[in-house]
């Protein structure tokens, strides 16, 4: 039998003993346990930590209502100004003149004539002696095609040849109608004789038959009804004549009538056709060469311009500050990519150029409104702005249109674990769909190999076909196992 102690020297042998001759720490004990506790506290703590996306954009601080510069659209002097630097202006006040061929006092002079609403005394104004000829340079082309047009209009209606023609016609028609009702009459007389002839023709042919006149008397009674019935005849020819005659004048009178309204149409039609030619050329003239306020308001100068100075096409020659600018906004500038993150209601923080935001601080604001279409491939973007311009530091800023600076747009907040799941979402759903198209590749190439199964029992030619046909779907079944 074995002795005890040399199994238990045998047992605990020195590599044994260097294994379990010191029991393991805390830590190797509670190890896996602690990295699991630690692992879900980050979990829970990437849950509740969230941070929002910022939309990074170009902001320029203005008002509701910007003051709208006048910038010069032709090269050349300004031969009048007529305001000066914070003068007060209405809308439509004529600020400014450039450089042009025509008379400014002319091309005024016609359209003042151009917005007389009453027809015939624009017509007449238009046409009218003046003093001397207007200079209208670019204008002077449609304005004389106008005058012609005028004047050949109311040199028409002052003729007034169809409504000669129309006259003397009415003249013939009525009487016409005259001598119908003078026939008529003649033929009723006619008639009364007729009949009268006729009873005594009766009473002769009685007569004859008796025996009791002669035979020549009852021709030349006769002959007398004849004589009757042949002038009654004609006076119904004549009336029946007359009548149609008068038709004829009638339906010349409707074609008299109805060329003289075509020719009045076709002339004012023409009138109206040049006149808007002329309006336009005056128009144009006008946003060329006049500066005019386009709302109440300040004239404020760029640049101290004066008569004779000479002005770029595209420079600011003045700006017109409006009397009522209304509440002070950020107008941003969001591509399409990032548009669909912005919303009304979400919160805005604008560092301005002008105020450095570690000294200043950043101006808090929201999105107020984004612009249903785009204008040029970026959405307008408004944002409310405290009135006071007052920064996160409590520090007053003072407002400058025009002011630039940068909009971070706060958009939706999510928690950390999300941002950190999304792209495995992204590779799981991709995976998904790669999957449902290699099922709906091997569900194709199943039916194809049923299909060469029949054409290979057909002809031998055919087995190929089924060969590869089912190749393809072992092979799509591996893809998708």
């Amino acid at each position: 039998m074995p002795d005890p102690k040399h199994i238990e020297r045998r047992v605990h042998s020195d590599a044994l003993e260097e294994i379990i001759g010191q029991p393991p720490s805390w830590l190797v004990k509670r190890g896996i346990g602690l990295f699991f506790l630690i692992w879900l506290i980050l979990l829970a703590g990437s849950w509740f930590y969230r941070y929002p996306d910022v939309v990074r954009t170009p902001v320029v601080i203005t008002t509701e209502n910007p003051p709208v510069p006048l910038v010069a659209r032709v090269d050349g002097k300004i031969i009048s100004l007529r305001v000066e630097n914070g003068h007060a202006v209405k809308r439509r006040d004529l600020l400014a003149v450039m450089e042009n061929p025509a008379s400014t006092e002319d091309v005024l002079q016609l359209a003042v004539l151009l917005s007389v609403r009453d027809q015939e005394e624009r017509f007449t104004a238009i046409t009218g002696k003046t003093p001397h000829e207007p200079a209208l340079g670019p204008v002077q082309e449609p304005f004389s095609r106008y005058r012609k047009r005028v004047s050949d209009y109311l040199y028409f209606l002052e003729l007034d040849l169809y409504g000669r023609k129309i006259a003397s016609v009415k003249e013939e028609i009525k009487q016409y109608g005259e001598y119908v009702e003078q026939v008529a009459q003649q033929v009723k007389f006619l008639e009364d004789e007729l009949g009268l002839v006729r009873k005594q023709y009766v009473r002769d042919s009685l007569l004859f038959a008796g025996e009791l006149i002669s035979e020549s008397a009852w021709e030349q009674s006769r002959a007398r009804l004849l004589e009757k019935s042949r002038e009654w005849q004609e006076e119904r020819i004549e009336l029946s004549s007359t009548i149609l005659s008068m038709k004829t004048k009638e339906r010349e009178l409707l074609d008299l009538e109805l060329a003289q309204r075509e020719e009045i149409a076709l002339l004012h039609r023409q009138c109206m056709e040049a006149e808007e030619v002329l309006r336009s050329a005056v128009a144009e003239w006008e946003q060329n060469y006049l500066l005019r306020s386009p709302a109440d308001g300040i004239v404020s100068f760029t640049r101290f311009w004066s008569r004779d100075q000479y002005v770029a096409k595209g420079e600011t020659v003045l700006t017109v500050v409006p009397e009522e600018p209304g509440d002070i906004i950020g107008r941003a500038r969001v591509g399409q990519q990032r548009s669909g993150k912005v919303a009304p209601g979400q919160q805005v923080l604008i560092r301005l150029d002008n105020f450095p935001y570690l000294e200043y601080g950043h101006l808090p604001g929201r999105v107020r409104n984004i612009s249903r279409v785009p204008d040029q491939e970026a959405y307008v973007v408004e944002v409310s702005v405290p009135q006071t311009l007052e920064t996160n530091y409590a520090i007053r800023l003072d407002f400058s249109d025009g002011m630039q600076g940068t909009a971070r747009i706060i958009t939706d907040e999510r928690p950390l674990l999300i941002r950190i799941l999304a792209p495995f979402k992204y590779m799981y759903e991709r995976h998904i769909r790669r999957r449902d198209r290699l099922d709906q590749n091997g569900r194709s190439s199943s039916s194809g190999l049923s299909s060469g199964g029949i054409s290979s029992s057909a002809g031998p030619g055919m087995s190929s076909s089924g060969a590869g046909s089912a190749f393809s779907m072992r092979k799509a079944e591996r893809l998708v196992k």
